[in-house]
């Protein structure tokens, strides 16, 4: 799963149940997809989100900086006119102005889908899971988002990961977060209360 929103988040869902680790675990948005170390590690390292990493490159505050920009080098298009205006450019503008058909708006989102693929990619080169499930705010942009990062993802993945992996938005969109929430709840409470029985059975 991951949670396209003001920032990246994600979660593993193993046999069923939330992959926890041995302290904390499946922190996607900071897997790196953008890090030239030419030039030496850079100075951020200990920064959040760092330089290079998912988060970085492809939250939800990643889309508004590709909008403003895009305004600014655009100045007639779609977003270019609404900096013109004094309108606040945002990533919800770029989205309106892909499905409105502004090609500059689309350029935008796809190039923040395809950077999503990457991560994508790396979490199948290294899971090959059944599902890949994307949510958040970000995912309401539809196929504008999922197609290049499927497209992308799969230009990525290493021979024979992936073939039965399914990509997908999330089927409750930016609620799939609470949901998750919700039913990880009520497995730690079941789980806890098992092993209570257990305690007092012994006893």
């Amino acid at each position: 799963m991951f949670t396209i929103g003001t920032g990246v988040g994600g979660g593993l869902v193993l046999n069923g149940k939330l992959y926890r680790g041995a302290t904390s675990a499946a922190e996607l948005g900071h897997t790196m997809i953008g890090l030239d170390l030419a030039g030496g590690a850079p100075s951020d390292a200990g920064d959040f989100p760092q330089t290079g990493s998912l988060e970085r490159l492809a939250s939800g505050r990643a889309l508004d900086r590709l909008a403003l920009e895009s305004a600014r080098a655009h100045p007639k298009s779609f977003l270019g006119r609404r900096l013109a205006r004094g309108d606040e450019i945002t990533g919800h503008d770029a989205v309106d102005g892909a499905r409105e058909g502004d090609v500059h708006c689309q350029h935008v989102v796809r190039i923040l889908g395809e950077r999503l693929g990457i991560g994508i990619a790396n979490a199948i080169n290294t899971f090959d899971p059944d599902e890949i499930v994307i949510g958040g705010g970000v995912s309401l942009a539809g196929d504008l988002l999922l197609v290049p990062a499927e497209r992308t993802a799969r230009r990525h993945t290493v021979p024979g990961a992936g073939v039965n992996t399914r990509i997908r938005l999330a089927r409750h969109g930016p609620r799939a977060g609470v949901f998750g929430a919700a039913t990880v709840a009520a497995q730690e409470y079941e789980h806890e209360r098992r092993g209570s029985l257990r305690r007092v059975g012994g006893a």
